[in-house]
C-alpha cells in the first residue's frame, strides 16, 4: 500500500505549484508550499503518540481516508490563499501520519522479518514517489492539473483496499488460530 499512497499523492505534489499559481493567480507559492511542510512536521509529532496509543490498521485506515478526501477536495476548494494554505497542511499532514503507523502494522504482521519489510516498505515508498511524478507528467498530457487528484485518488483508494482486505485476511486468520488454540486445550482437559 505504501506504493500505491505514495503514487497518489506524488502524481499531484510535482505540479503543485503549477495548480496553485492557475487557481489562485499568484506567482509565488513558497508560502503555502511551507505550510505542506508545517503539516509533515506537524503530522510527525502527532503520528507517533497516536502510534503508541491506538492500533496501527486503525491508524493506516483512517488516515488513508482522510488523505482521500483532503486530496479530493484540495482543487476544489483551493480558491483563496487561506484555503490554500489550510488544504495544503492538511494534505501534508495526512500524507506523513502515515508513515509510523505503516511501518508498525508491518511489523504485528511478520515481526520476524522486521528488517527485510522496513527495507521493502521503504523501497515502495521512494518508488511510489518517482512512479507518481512520471504518472503526473504523463497525464499532464491529456488532463488539466486540476484533474490530477482524480489520478492519485485511484492509487490511493486502492492502497486502502489492499489494507482493508489484508486486515480482514489476518482477522480471520488470528480468528481461526484461536479456535485451534481452544480445540486444542479442551484435548487435553
Amino acid at each position: 500500500p505504501a506504493f500505491l499512497w505514495n503514487v497518489g499523492v506524488y502524481v499531484m505534489y510535482p505540479y503543485i505549484a503549477l495548480l496553485l499559481r492557475q487557481q489562485l493567480h499568484i506567482s509565488d507559492v513558497s508560502i503555502l508550499l511551507a505550510c505542506f511542510g508545517l503539516g509533515i512536521v506537524l503530522a510527525n509529532v502527532m503520528s507517533g503518540r497516536l502510534s503508541d496509543r491506538l492500533k496501527p490498521t486503525l491508524l493506516v485506515m483512517v488516515f488513508l481516508s482522510m488523505l482521500l478526501v483532503i486530496q479530493l477536495v484540495l482543487p476544489l476548494v483551493t480558491t483563496t490563499i487561506s484555503s490554500g494554505a489550510i488544504m495544503l497542511l492538511l494534505w501534508g499532514m495526512s500524507f506523513a501520519l502515515l508513515f509510523i503507523p505503516q511501518q508498525q502494522r508491518l511489523l504485528t504482521i511478520a515481526p520476524e522479518h522486521a528488517s527485510v519489510l522496513l527495507a521493502l516498505n521503504n523501497s515502495a515508498l521512494y518508488l511510489g514517489i518517482a512512479g507518481g511524478a512520471a504518472v503526473g507528467g504523463l497525464a499532464l498530457h491529456w488532463l488539466a492539473v486540476t484533474q490530477l487528484a482524480w489520478v492519485g485518488v485511484i492509487s490511493i483508494l486502492i492502497a486502502l483496499l489492499i489494507v482493508a482486505v489484508t486486515l480482514r485476511l489476518c482477522g480471520f486468520a488470528t480468528h481461526r488460530q484461536a479456535s485451534r488454540g481452544k480445540e486444542n486445550v479442551k484435548r487435553w482437559q
